[in-house]
């Protein structure tokens, strides 16, 4: 049985008290009591919450616990079990996985398409709820669908270990929906769509006659082969000049690697950013949003400019694949140089020893991809 003083410091989980009570502690820290009992009639387990520890103390959940016991043994009708929805442990769990993240809005996205089953009991959520949500973005939105079915996964998971559900988890992969999905199709390139790079001059020029803020962003992304995140999230304090010439300082906090990243700026990506600056709202960002004065764009800016122009490949394809392939047949420059100029860690002996990160030899790439692309 437990103790006062085993309720105040109990960690995340069940804890068993005794005859069916259980204290309950969530991940936040929350705790609640729980009943667990058998139906009457032999119809299965269920549970009842008795309150938070807030306002119920042991001595109190006990004494409840007993008249409710009492009760089922008369006859009488037990409290129906409380009901939690879908969307009520879904947000828990975009909140949980939203405070990891650079891009909390990609979670929430997320989110948004489970909208019809956020009223339903989570305790009813079964397969075919689970393809009413995936199916009709499974083929035409992989990577969405995906990530889709890992937040509903991962909700019904968190649902059972609070005790909110115990049927198995519909929203699994393997042996359950492989069994009813096609598989993804992997990408000759993994998960991005390149862009020939003899084709990003031509690209390019098309980007320059659009003459708005994403397309100026977009270009600059491919100058520097950035991801797209970190361009969206440039401010002006981040450009600086050093002995070499100018540079573009990304601090590790919105880095993927959490390493602070150097970009040596080429002609092509100085003559941009003095095009921008001559554009400079009152805020720091270098490329805010078009519509809302002050915030970073919309994470889909640059796909959607690139389906506009007519472009199945990625943003991350065009700028750093296509880069990367560039570098390796046109170019004599060593493969760890490319990779850092990509932001990626150099492994290997030589990573282990290196300590610069080249920033004057890199300098040379950049300016040879900046000219091959705009040249």
């Amino acid at each position: 049985m437990l103790t006062a003083k085993q309720v105040q410091s109990a960690k995340s989980g069940r804890h068993l008290d005794a005859k069916g009570l259980y204290l309950e502690v969530s991940p936040t820290g929350s705790k609640r009591w729980l009943l667990r009992y058998s139906r009457p009639g032999g119809r299965g387990v269920t549970e009842s919450a008795l309150g938070s520890v807030e306002f119920v103390s042991l001595a109190q959940a006990r004494e409840k616990a007993f008249d409710f016991r009492r009760s089922l043994a008369s006859g009488l009708a037990p409290i129906a079990p409380r009901r939690t929805s879908f969307g009520q442990v879904a947000n828990d769990v975009a909140a949980m996985k939203a405070a990891t993240l650079k891009q909390p809005a990609r979670t929430y996205n997320q989110l948004r398409y489970t909208a019809p089953l956020a009223d339903r009991d989570v305790a009813s959520i079964t397969v075919d709820d689970v393809l009413s949500i995936l199916q009709p973005i499974w083929t035409t939105k992989p990577a969405v669908a995906e990530r889709v079915r890992s937040l509903i996964e991962a909700t019904l998971d968190a649902a059972k270990i609070r005790g909110l559900r115990s049927n198995d988890n519909p929203a699994r992969w393997r042996g359950t929906l492989a069994l009813v999905l096609p598989r993804r199709v992997t990408l000759s390139r993994g998960h991005f769509t390149a862009l020939p790079y003899d084709q990003i001059k031509g690209l390019m020029t098309a980007l320059d006659q659009d003459q708005g803020v994403v397309s100026r962003a977009f270009r600059f992304t491919i100058l520097c082969a950035l991801r797209k995140g970190e361009t969206m999230g440039l401010r002006w304090s981040d450009i600086s000049t050093n002995g070499d010439g100018p540079v573009l300082t990304i601090p590790a906090d919105r880095t993927k690697q959490a390493r602070e990243h150097r970009v040596p700026l080429s002609s092509g990506a100085l003559a941009l950013i003095e095009e921008q600056r001559a554009l400079r709202d009152e805020g720091d960002l270098i490329f805010p949003s078009p519509i809302k004065i002050g915030v970073t764009m919309h994470p889909g800016a640059f796909n959607d400019l690139l389906a506009r122009l007519g472009h199945k490949a990625t943003p991350h394809g065009v700028a750093r694949s296509s880069f990367r392939d560039y570098v390796a047949d046109c170019t004599d420059f060593p493969r760890d140089l490319a990779e850092m100029c990509l932001g990626h860690v150099v492994t290997g002996v030589e990573g282990s020893y290196r300590r610069s990160d080249m920033l004057s030899r890199r300098r040379a790439i950049m300016e040879s991809w900046s000219k091959f692309i705009c040249g």
